[in-house]
């Protein structure tokens, strides 16, 4: 919780304990989704993956799925190959 709550953002902001920390999380997440948004906004491209604790394998491939399906169309990336003329992009696992 130190981590968090006992330097930048939680420092300024005076958060301390459990609650602090649970208050960071919250100013955190607002934060992110905020940029996010600002992405979106400027017309990037965005991929944003539910994830939770309770996932089936089938959910998982799912996920994984459509991760490789938007490098792909978004950083030139095909099954774990760089397209011809991109040799920046990174292979995905």
């Amino acid at each position: 919780m130190g981590y968090h709550t006992e330097r930048g953002l939680g420092l300024r902001r005076g958060l301390v304990g459990f609650d602090g920390y649970v208050e960071f999380m919250r100013l955190r997440r607002e934060m992110e989704l905020e940029v996010v948004q600002a992405i979106s906004d400027a017309g990037l491209p965005v991929l944003m993956v539910a994830v939770g604790p309770s996932r089936r394998e089938a959910s998982r491939r799912a996920e994984q799925a459509a991760v490789r399906a938007f490098l792909a169309d978004h950083l030139g990336l095909v099954r774990g190959m760089p397209r011809a003329g991109r040799p920046d992009t990174l292979p995905v696992a």
